[in-house]
């Protein structure tokens, strides 16, 4: 059944609605949508590309404005932030803007997630050194604020003298 199951390469999605029900009560009357009992479920199939999404890490977007597009740059930042998201599991979006400033490239960087919104700007010489400036600022202050998240309870308990028993 398992290799049925893999080899059709679906995957389903529980969704939970209120589906109209008879109800015991009122004999098998249909009137509100309602459960009768119980959560109706229903299914909704999915290819394992989409499937997949939920293993994948968070959603990475570069925008070339006014430069051209180049791929091994996007790429290049496509593995940073994959390494980023590996480090940092709240952040759930990177977003990456080049655009020309003068005779430099500018970048302005976004992360989001879970009580996570870091932006920041740099500007380089060219497309990949922008790029790379932006992403090294961008993982400073995702470690700074990851660690200020885990270190500060270990932090207070320091600060506070350690509670001694009466019977000391």
């Amino acid at each position: 059944m398992r290799d049925l199951y893999s080899s059709l390469k679906l995957r389903l999605e529980a969704i939970v609605t209120l589906v109209r029900a008879s109800d015991f009560k009122s004999g098998g009357m249909r009137r509100k949508a309602h459960p009768a009992g119980s959560i109706p479920v229903r299914f909704r199939h999915f290819t394992s590309d989409e499937g997949d999404r939920m293993t994948q890490g968070p959603p990475v977007v570069v925008h070339f404005k006014d430069v051209p597009n180049s791929q091994k740059v996007r790429q290049s930042i496509e593995d940073r932030c994959a390494h980023f998201a590996s480090e940092f599991q709240e952040v759930t979006r990177f977003e990456i803007t080049l655009s020309p400033l003068g005779a430099e490239i500018e970048a302005h960087g976004h992360a989001t997630g879970k009580h996570t919104n870091v932006a920041t700007q740099a500007a380089g010489k060219n497309l990949r050194a922008a790029a790379d400036q932006v992403l090294e600022r961008i993982e400073k202050q995702l470690r700074k604020i990851h660690d200020k998240r885990i270190f500060a309870q270990r932090r207070e308990a320091q600060r506070k003298p350690a509670k001694r028993s009466p019977a000391d």
